[in-house]
């Protein structure tokens, strides 16, 4: 196991290829009533055009979508950029439905290096996230301020709402950071302007939040899902969403039964050896190459 990897399941355990998780994220939508087509997706990720894989996944499995993009991934476009993304919402039933997808990023080299990344036409390695980075370096130096500069309103915004989130006292790496900044887009500022902007009698929503991680190479990304803020809100009940692939419980359930009637014939010698085995020799395989493309 190479440095990214062990550094991928250290600090980042259930993460998994950028591809199959919003893949397996639509599917499950799907099953809720979030189809591509019928919903408006409003997306926020870092500024960074690496961050590019994420929204052009999104856009192949639910459409076009709304950007609500920020430096770090957080969000300060505001209730009128909300209002605005709810509004280009397509209507089923007189209902609007959005998906909100939102993730600050980090890199991981092949040695490990968290916060290092790969940039096409450079040869060295760069940051990522860079103003993660910044601010991770200020906070080290105990450099950082809270005060709001329009010069540089994002930066300081940000800077304000991670000083705000960061436990008192707290000795942090840059993972560590990234997964506050996760927290607090999703729990603080994403939750605050949906309460303010979304009617749910009039719409349904789901959220998907996590961080983006970038490893080796170019648009090799993958995805840490944050699990409880993983969640759909229809006909205004809240429920989780799965992490998983919806068929997987049913694919071993299957297993489980299908053993279970082998065993059954064997131990009463139904039939002889061959005649057991035969459909064994026929459906097992076949069942176990579903089973690997369908599992998470």
């Amino acid at each position: 196991m190479d440095g990214f990897q062990k550094a991928l399941m250290s600090s980042f355990p259930g993460s998994m290829g950028e591809r199959e998780f919003i893949s397996m994220i639509a599917l499950n939508l799907s099953l809720k009533g979030f189809t591509k087509g019928n919903c408006i997706p409003i997306v926020g990720c870092c500024r960074d055009e690496i961050c590019i894989t994420l929204m052009d996944e999104v856009k192949a499995n639910f459409g076009d979508y709304f950007s609500i993009r920020g430096l770090g991934g957080f969000i300060f476009s505001g209730t009128s950029g909300f209002s605005a993304a709810h509004h280009h919402s397509p209507l089923v039933s007189g209902k609007s439905k959005y998906v909100y997808i939102v993730a600050p990023h980090i890199g991981i080299s092949k040695d490990g290096i968290m916060g290092k990344c790969s940039r096409e036409g450079r040869d060295a390695a760069s940051s990522a996230c860079g103003a993660l980075c910044g601010f991770y370096d200020n906070f080290k130096a105990g450099k950082v301020t809270a005060q709001l500069s329009m010069d540089d309103l994002e930066m300081s915004a940000m800077s304000q709402i991670l000083i705000e989130s960061i436990p008192w006292g707290s000795k942090l790496d840059l993972a560590e950071l990234t997964k506050i900044a996760a927290k607090a887009i999703a729990g603080k500022q994403l939750q605050k302007v949906i309460a303010a902007t979304v009617d749910v009698a009039k719409a349904d929503y789901a959220v998907v939040a996590g961080i983006q991680i970038h490893g080796p190479g170019l648009k090799n990304s993958f995805f840490c899902p944050l699990p409880e803020f993983c969640y759909s809100v229809v006909d205004g009940k809240k429920e989780a969403v799965e992490i998983q692939n919806p068929f997987k419980k049913l694919l071993e359930f299957l297993s489980l039964k299908i053993n279970e009637i082998y065993t059954f014939f064997e131990e009463r010698s139904c039939f002889d050896g061959e005649s057991l085995r035969l459909p064994a020799a026929v459906i097992a395989p076949k069942f176990e190459v579903f089973h690997s493309h369908s599992s998470v």
